[in-house]
């Protein structure tokens, strides 16, 4: 695994034009110019948000760079799990637009249009007919899927299962409690672990078992015979912490 870390600190000042009522501030409008962070090798990423757990091979995801590719797409998402009325109702189609915590970007594709004159108009506008964005830059992605829907790709609703306490779950479980389809889970509310929503539940469990990983053991290293079993998955049974 190659990883790299990146000073965003003078990224700051292209964003500071937008005012927004979310909670995490703007600093979600970075995803608007991720092609102009990265290396120029970078051409297709997947950016997600701190507070979800992958639970397939992300190859699997990125195959669907090849869809977007035949598309012509710019970004992909999963759909919004919830109603978000303030927005929605004020958008020319009244469906359930995208949730850009986990997105797909084919960066390469930004670097070739005039995408970033787009995101910026788009977003301008919204700020100017219905004041400061309340989910931030998802509601400028929620908008150019509906005026260039062929900038967008729709994934399937298991790459971003959303575990906040207003999110819809029957919008991508179909209303039962039957799991298997989530390849992200996405704890996307203030209260993370502690809820005591079904789903969030479930999911906590599992973060729990990584949680109790003994990463050393992983990496190769010995532990002393002496010392307690390693927490390998062997070792897990409940999911509760030590």
């Amino acid at each position: 695994v190659r990883w790299s870390l990146y000073d965003l600190t003078s990224s700051h000042d292209r964003i500071k034009f937008i005012p927004t009522a979310h909670r995490a501030g703007n600093m979600g409008y970075l995803r608007m110019f991720a092609h102009d962070l990265l290396p120029l090798y970078v051409e297709k990423v997947i950016l997600l948000d701190t507070d979800t757990m992958v639970l397939e091979d992300l190859a699997v995801m990125h195959s669907y760079f090849a869809i977007m590719d035949r598309k012509g797409a710019i970004f992909g998402a999963s759909g919004d799990m919830y109603k978000r009325y303030e927005i929605r109702t004020k958008l020319p189609r009244k469906k359930f637009g995208p949730n850009v915590g986990i997105v797909m970007l084919d960066i390469k594709r930004m670097r070739e249009t005039p995408w970033n004159d787009l995101w910026k108009e788009e977003t301008l506008r919204l700020i100017h007919k219905y004041g400061p964005p309340t989910a931030s830059e998802q509601d400028t992605f929620a908008s150019l899927e509906y005026s260039h829907p062929d900038l967008a790709f729709r994934l399937p609703c298991g790459y971003n299962y959303q575990l906040g306490e207003w999110a819809v779950d029957s919008l991508c479980s179909g209303g039962s409690q039957n799991y298997d389809r989530v390849k992200i889970a996405h704890w996307t509310e203030e209260e993370k672990w502690s809820s005591h929503k079904p789903s969030a539940q479930h999911f906590t469990k599992i973060y729990h078992c990584i949680q109790m990983l003994d990463w050393s053991l992983i990496n190769g290293v010995e532990y002393e015979k002496s010392s307690a079993p390693p927490r390998t998955l062997i070792y897990m049974r409940d999911g509760t912490m030590p």
